[in-house]
């Protein structure tokens, strides 16, 4: 199976966008793949009291390069300043990307 990044709108989203991201996490693991879930990476490494909006993407696009084998993008990604340099970083290292409805995700609504 393979380790899969998520990228999706964060920033100026109810919860942070949590909900989405979690949901995808979730039915992308049940299926048998490795989740990077930006918000877990963030939770983890406790970085958002010390840390600001570039530090973050830094770290998180180390994560994904260094560990992702295809990104996943959620919907509204286009919108997204963070999601679109982390969709074109992993272009430019040959990362697959795919849609979430690659996945068939059901909504979480």
């Amino acid at each position: 199976m393979k380790t899969i990044y998520i990228a999706g709108p964060v920033s100026d989203m109810p919860h942070l966008n949590r909900q989405e991201f979690e949901a995808m996490a979730e039915h992308l693991r049940k299926m048998g793949h490795k989740v990077i879930n930006p918000h877990e990476v963030v939770d983890q490494l406790d970085l958002h009291p010390v840390h600001n909006y570039e530090d973050i993407m830094r770290v998180l696009v180390s994560e994904m390069c260094k560990r992702a084998d295809e990104v996943v993008t959620l919907k509204g990604w286009e919108n997204s300043p963070g999601a679109n340099r982390e969709v074109n970083i992993a272009r430019l290292m040959k990362i697959e990307v795919k849609h979430f409805t690659h996945y068939h995700k059901p909504t979480s609504h």
